[in-house]
């Protein structure tokens, strides 16, 4: 059997960006429950803690795509000309993802 070959598309950069959105987004999720559902606020230590860790993320999940664009505009660009341009390669994959699982 042979082994799989992975071939880096993104850089560490683009890596690092991805990874601090999600990380907000998550907080952002979790936080934006414990206000919504206050009854929840004990597990982050009251209502005031979770609005204002809300608020901080809020602020990092709207900069964290203005930082990557004006520190890596050509990888912006780069990454945009990647996810809008599809190829048989594309297709060939899609068609064989189910093997994958």
């Amino acid at each position: 059997m042979r082994a799989r070959q992975e071939i880096p598309i993104y850089n560490f950069q683009q890596r690092t960006v991805h990874w601090a959105h999600t990380v907000a987004f998550i907080l952002l999720l979790i936080t934006g429950l414990l206000v919504f559902v206050p009854s929840l606020s004990f597990l982050m230590g009251g209502t005031a803690i979770s609005r204002y860790i809300h608020r901080v993320f809020a602020v990092v999940y709207m900069i964290v795509p203005f930082f990557f664009l004006f520190t890596d505009s050509e990888g912006v660009r780069s990454s945009l000309r990647t996810i809008f341009t599809w190829n048989g390669d594309d297709v060939r994959w899609l068609k064989a993802a189910p093997g994958y699982g």
